[in-house]
This record gives C-alpha cells, structure tokens and sequence, in this order.
C-alpha cells in the first residue's frame, strides 16, 4: 500500500469513527488524518510517549494528563498509528482535571467527560464509546492496512490490556452448513439496521463489522464486482433509510441522505470505498435519529437519556444521576415522565431488553454470561426480567431469532 492509499485508508477511518488518527509513515513524515487541533496534541503528547515505546513494542493504552486515552499500535520501531484522544467507560472511576486546573473529587460521568473535552479541545470532540466499539473501529484500520495475522495479534493484545474477554469464534465461522450461515447473516442484519432505528450510531460500526463477519453478501452482478458492491449498498441505504423514519426521523430528512448517500456511492470507483461511503452513511442515519429523538426533550432531560444509553448494558441509578446534576431525584423522575411519557425504570428497561436480545442473537456468549454482562445477580434473576419485559426467555428468543 503506498502513501496515497494509506493516508486515503485513515481520512476514511477519521470520517467514519470521528476519532482522530496519525501513521508513521517511511522517512520519518506522518501520514495524518484529522483537523489543527489533534495534530498540535499529537506533537504535544508524542514528545513524552515517544519515551516508553522501544523495539518490543506493539500496542499501548494509556491516559493523557486530564484522563483522554490514546492508543498505539506499532508494527516496526517507529512506525505505527496513534490512535486518539478518545474517551469511553474506562474512564470512569478515574479523576479527571476541569479546565481551572483542579481535579474532580467524584467519577465524572460519560456526559461530564464529554462536555469537558467539547470545551478543552475546541472542535475536536472525542466519541464515547464503549469498548465494544473500539475493538470494532481499530479493527477496521488495521484490517486496511496490515496483514492477517498482525491485525490478530493486535486485537488479542488489545483485549488483554483493556482485560476483556477474547472473541469467541461463533458457530457461523466453523461453516457448519450454508443454512446456517444464511441464518446468522440474517440475524446480523437484522441487529445493524436496529442500530439505525434506535439511534445507536456508536453501534453501527460493530453491528456492521458483525454482520460483514456473518457471511459473503449475496452476487447481484456477476463478472462486476464494483458494480456488485453498488448494487447492494444502494439496496442497504434502502433499509437503512426505512429503519431511520421507522426510529423517528422525518422522510424528508430520511430520503435527502438516501439521496446523498446513493449519489456517493456510484461516484467510487474502488469497491472498498464504497463499503466505506455505506459504513459513514449508515452511522450518519442512525445519528440524525438519535438527535431527532433529543430535540423533544429539555437539557436536564437529554443528558439522563445519555447516561441510561451509555449503561445500557449495567444500568445506572436515577438517585446517581440526580447526584451528579445537583438536583432531586423525585424532581427529575417527574420531568423524565412529564417529558417522555414514560418512567425513567421503564425507558432503562427498553435500552437495556434491546442490547440483550442483541447480545443473545449476534453472540455466542451463555445467558450466564450475558446476565454477568448485565450486572444481574445470577442468571435466574436475569431470566426473570427478561421474560417479564419480552414475554419470552433469553434461552427461547435465542431459539426463535
């Protein structure tokens, strides 16, 4: 891969993940994608990071002076890519700095951390993510531009270091029998464009690396593989764009990046980049959904419906929030219901029914596993409200999805 395609690879990445990236590149000259702003932090950061990394070297994680991580994953002595800043759940628990200097004496919460860095950085605004969703995006990179066997060795690097379990070689990537990989390419769809119509756009990327995992996508133009790849990205905008007005989003709005988006794609003239134009567009979609959905909510509102999405997978506790916005638990349960329609207990529960019934379709973890996952206290526990909010158990849903 030359320079050119390299610095195309993560212009691409920056667009589609909006967390900033840099490649050292021959000759020592970065290849770089990103605004001013990261690459005066990337100089800044580099100076004292530049002293711990030595020939042994492939992947570090670490934190910068107000708590925003970084991650290198190196190849050679001095060639790598520097990933960040970013922030994501790792963060809690740790003291981060406001901008007067002095540390926060409580965790700040993924909004608080956010709100921050809008302020600090000035135009660079780090995504939260979850875990999950790094793993898929620096998968993605190092997908484009390393071999097989060096992406494997980062990504298991990766998850040792963030302690997260290895990925489990689910039962479609045995190829046991082709109906049963048309089955979890069906199951893998199905979980991505529910990212779109419930305004996930942090999950999109892992819903599609999931769903590209699943299976090869069906040929439509035999002999034309560009002309394939259209073809069905035209026909997954078409989804894509009946999943964003199902989820909330005004048609208008809706067909006007329908439009785009097919109009972007017939004007790529490499396959991979038309996988790319889908993978943005896709995230775009189920972005406008989410802000569609906030428009209809106060301030105070907005940011409880942030935090119960950013732990929609352990839940978090009104009296919690309450806390950490200086307000009374019993006054924002009532403008949470005023607002919403619903109790704050109730639209928690949805988020969370919604990322277990994905976990039970688009992974191979038990239902144990998935209620440890959860912060359930057990299995049972987990079963029992599970089947109180879908009717069904974990173990039957699974069965019928």
């Amino acid at each position: 891969m030359n320079q050119k395609q390299t610095t195309q690879v993560l212009v691409n990445f920056y667009v589609l993940t909006h967390l900033a990236v840099s490649k050292i590149a021959c000759k020592n000259r970065w290849i770089s994608a990103g605004n001013g702003r990261w690459h005066e932090l990337r100089k800044n950061q580099f100076e004292t990071f530049n002293r711990i990394i030595d020939d042994q070297t492939q992947l570090i994680y670490f934190a910068g002076d107000h708590g925003e991580q970084y991650l290198w994953c190196q190849r050679h002595k001095d060639n790598g890519i520097l990933i960040g800043p970013f922030i994501n759940s790792t963060n809690e628990g740790r003291k981060l700095k406001r901008a007067t200097g002095e540390e926060m004496n409580q965790s700040p919460s993924l909004a608080e951390q956010f709100d921050y860095f809008s302020r600090t950085y000035n135009g660079l605004l780090p995504t939260v993510i979850s875990q999950t969703q790094l793993i898929a995006s620096v998968e993605l990179l190092l997908t484009a531009l390393f071999d097989q066997k060096t992406v494997n060795t980062l990504i298991h690097q990766l998850t040792s270091e963030l302690r997260l379990p290895q990925p489990k070689v689910d039962a479609i990537a045995k190829d046991v029998s082709s109906s049963q990989l048309d089955r979890a390419s069906y199951q893998a769809e199905t979980a991505l464009y529910n990212t779109i119509r419930a305004g996930q756009d942090d999950q999109v990327i892992v819903a599609f690396q999931r769903f590209s995992n699943s299976g090869k996508p069906g040929l439509v133009v035999p002999g034309n593989q560009l002309r394939n790849e259209k073809d069905l990205a035209i026909a997954a905008t078409t989804l894509a764009t009946r999943s964003a007005i199902q989820g909330g989003l005004y048609a208008d709005s809706a067909y006007a990046i329908s439009d785009q988006t097919i109009q972007m794609i017939e004007a790529q003239t490499r396959t991979n980049d038309v996988v790319g134009v889908l993978m943005t567009q896709m995230t775009r979609f189920a972005k406008e959904v989410r802000l569609a959905n906030q428009r209809h909510y106060s301030k105070d509102i907005n940011a409880l419906t942030a935090e119960i999405y950013a732990h929609r997978d352990t839940g978090i506790q009104l009296t919690t929030l309450a806390a950490q916005q200086h307000k009374s638990a019993k006054y924002l349960a009532s403008r949470f219901r005023s607002e919403t329609g619903r109790t704050f207990m109730n639209y928690q529960n949805q988020f969370r029914l919604t990322f277990a019934q994905e976990q039970l379709t688009t992974t191979s973890a038990s239902i144990t596993e998935i209620a440890a996952m959860m912060n359930f206290e057990d299995a049972s526990y987990f079963t029992k409200w599970f089947k109180r909010l879908c009717g069904q158990t974990p173990r039957q849903y699974r069965q019928q999805h």
